[in-house]
């Protein structure tokens, strides 16, 4: 008797549960009805479209079945999940107006008893005007260090030009950079003297991203002049004086908006 109880029981468990997902799928909303609503505060909200008044508002209801009222004002785009799934992100790089760069980059070491392969770094701010996707025009102001265990620091200030090769949210570009830099002594590493010289640097790379900012990485190849003159420890008043041009190879990571 208890096991046919039982029998009734999961019986009728299973009719509800088939109920249950008939009725859901019967209420399933179909794809062109739902909507990914991005909004200006920069929250992402999805429901069901009740009701669009192009320009105006759109109304949409949540799975758990409350409806909110969305302002036009307050939304930045409206996507349509089906179009969602369908549809690659358009094409939206800024090609034309005022661009700013924050870039960095590695320097390679050289072989030698100069160096003995440390490597450097360097970093640089850079701004201008697109004119197009393949030109633009700007200056900035970076500092590079080519011996990391050194005191052999210089203060580039640079021209720039900029292109990119493809009208994709994912690009290859070129940079080319020259200017001045400035160099400093530094007591700790009896560097007594400092001067900079002419700096150029020709360098390639990958951008990508879309809308307002997009990433860099980039890979190059940087010339520049300095002269530097140390003390000797060993000998007061006795010094040895190095004019120097690095060419080094570099890999790059920044940020363009």
């Amino acid at each position: 008797m208890k096991t046919l109880a039982h029998i009734k029981v999961l019986t009728f468990l299973l009719v509800l549960f088939s109920v249950g997902q008939l009725s859901a799928q019967s209420e399933q909303v179909p794809d062109n009805r739902m909507a990914i609503i991005h909004l200006k505060n920069g929250n992402l909200v999805e429901g069901e479209i009740i009701d669009w008044n192009f320009g105006e508002s759109i109304t949409i209801k949540f799975p758990w079945g409350a409806t909110t009222k969305f302002q036009q004002y307050e939304i930045k785009k409206i996507t349509q999940k089906s179009a969602k799934a369908n549809l690659q992100a358009p094409y939206s790089f800024k090609e034309n107006g005022i661009y700013y760069n924050v870039r960095t980059h590695i320097i390679a070491g050289n072989d030698g008893q100069r160096a003995n392969g440390v490597f450097g770094t360097g970093v640089s701010l850079s701004a201008g005007h697109r004119f197009n996707r393949w030109f633009s025009l700007g200056g900035g102001i970076g500092y590079d260090r080519f011996i990391w265990e050194s005191g052999e620091n210089l203060i580039p200030i640079f021209a720039e030009v900029t292109g990119f090769f493809n009208p994709k949210n994912t690009s290859l570009f070129y940079n080319l950079q020259s200017g001045y830099s400035f160099a400093s002594t530094d007591e700790q590493y009896l560097l007594i003297e400092a001067k900079g010289g002419f700096m150029v640097y020709p360098n390639i790379g990958i951008r990508w991203g879309h809308e307002s900012t997009s990433f860099l990485v980039s890979f190059g190849y940087k010339f520049q002049n300095a002269e530097f003159t140390y003390a000797n420890p060993w000998n007061f008043g006795e010094t040895s004086r190095h004019d120097i041009l690095y060419k080094r190879m570099t890999l790059g990571f920044g940020v363009t908006l």
